[in-house]
């Protein structure tokens, strides 16, 4: 029998095989089998007209905040001065993708996938594929018992049912985990309105971080990177709302496998596809197993999805992962492995807003997914995220700048930039994130 990769955890090593390795893991280390990525049964619904987010009861006051500024209207405090009209980068309708032919990649085993997530490193190749670690794996349900089995036929069944991705439930997927289709009021309704995408915003933040005082230095990504939020009563497509942001800056940017969305990004049901077709070609297949299938669902996804949908597309990303015991540390590297990212964009040291042609990150914590367009350091040594949130849309402020040289009350200039600034507080309760990055930054030593 050939050797055994050892327990990423503790370095034990099997002498029986895969089984063994994940039995002792099981038993030794529970809290690895439990993802953090799922959301208790202590949850709230926002109460906010048409938005529905499913929240953990402590967190509804900041998030019923985000929708106080959402709401803000324009102020007179704005001094326009008219500049060069800015054409919409992607327009709004969507259009069929494209696909294009590839080889089924080789698959990696699920132990090396949690080595290299675990250890900070990553998968960027079409070999690799993102450890589900949004989802908690059920192993009993997958065969795997708790207690070991002397007899060698049942090791042998009992091997083999470990190797079948056991199916995820609602607190995985969400509260439609079972549903095999979206009823019919949501599928006119998202091919009738398909999404909300604001165009010119990060211009604007550019500018409010120029005049913040309380701002010491600041990376912004790709100007043309749009912010796109959710439909008011669409429910958990933050996942799908990503994909498209990102897609965004592969289609301004002309970058490596725009040629597949033609002039706008895909709509939720053709990501869908992208993702039944990707496992199709063997990329990150074990989700099939474990959702049951996504296509014309309201079955949450998460970071294994999307990078499935890019690397089918043959777009170069690759995945991170950061997970610390330590209270604060996860967050800690997890804000040095951005801030390094950004850094690798800048062309002038001189300036202290750096506005970059880099891609946003896709961001994966314990229940939603951002996308980081920026990172903030603040005057009192603070720093921050910079975020576009597709369960918040632009407020009405914020949409009147865009296209113009903004004017800005200096004690005002905070509150607008709350909505896109996610720092301590915000991810004080969770110690696991993952990260996709539209480049091979993650493999980089």
């Amino acid at each position: 029998m050939p050797d055994s990769d050892p327990c990423p955890f503790c370095g034990f090593k099997p002498g029986q095989g895969e089984y063994e390795l994940l039995l002792h893991i099981e038993q030794e280390h529970p809290d690895a089998g439990k993802s953090p990525f799922v959301t208790t049964d202590e949850t709230v619904s926002c109460p906010e007209e048409g938005c529905g987010e499913l929240l953990q009861a402590n967190e509804l006051a900041y998030h019923l905040e985000l929708h106080e500024l959402e709401a803000q209207d324009a102020t007179p405090e704005l001094e326009p001065e008219p500049v060069a009209e800015q054409k919409p980068t992607v327009p709004r309708k969507p259009e069929p993708s494209t696909r294009e032919d590839s080889r089924k990649p080789k698959k990696v085993s699920t132990i090396q996938a949690w080595k290299d997530l675990f250890a900070g490193r990553s998968s960027h190749s079409r070999d690799s594929s993102s450890s589900r670690t949004r989802h908690k794996t059920k192993r009993e349900e997958a065969g795997i018992s708790k207690s070991s089995s002397r007899g060698s036929s049942s090791r042998e069944r009992n091997e083999e049912r470990s190797r079948k991705s056991a199916r995820l439930g609602r607190s995985e997927l969400g509260r439609f985990a079972h549903e095999r289709k979206m009823p019919p009021w949501l599928v006119d309704l998202l091919k009738d309105e398909g999404h909300v995408a604001n165009d010119g915003v990060l211009p604007v933040l550019n500018q409010l971080l120029e005049q913040s005082p309380s701002t010491q230095y600041a990376y912004l990504c790709h100007p043309a990177v749009q912010h796109v939020s959710k439909l008011k009563r669409e429910g958990g497509f933050c996942g799908y709302r990503n994909i498209q942001m990102l897609t965004s800056h592969i289609i301004a940017a002309k970058t490596e496998g725009s040629k597949h969305f033609g002039r706008t990004f895909p709509s939720i049901f053709q990501i869908q596809d992208l993702i039944e077709n990707a496992w199709d070609m063997g990329i990150n297949a074990q989700g099939r197993a474990e959702t049951g299938g996504v296509k014309g669902t309201r079955k949450y996804i998460g970071t294994p999805e999307a990078q499935a949908v890019f690397l089918s597309l043959e777009i170069p990303c690759s995945v991170q992962a950061f997970k610390d015991k330590e209270r604060g540390k996860s967050k800690q590297h997890l804000f040095e492995a951005v801030e390094r990212y950004f850094q690798g964009g800048v062309t002038s040291v001189e300036d202290r807003i750096h506005f970059t042609d880099l891609p946003p990150i896709y961001l994966q914590h314990p229940g939603h997914s951002l996308t980081i367009v920026g990172f903030e350091k603040q005057m009192d040594g603070h720093t921050n995220l910079l975020v576009f949130d597709p369960s918040f849309r632009d407020s009405t402020k914020i949409r009147s700048f865009v296209g113009k040289t903004v004017r800005h009350k200096p004690s005002s200039i905070d509150g607008s930039l709350k909505p896109y600034r996610r720092g301590s507080y915000y991810f004080r309760k969770y110690n696991q994130y993952e990260v996709l990055y539209l480049t091979k930054y993650a493999s980089m030593p």
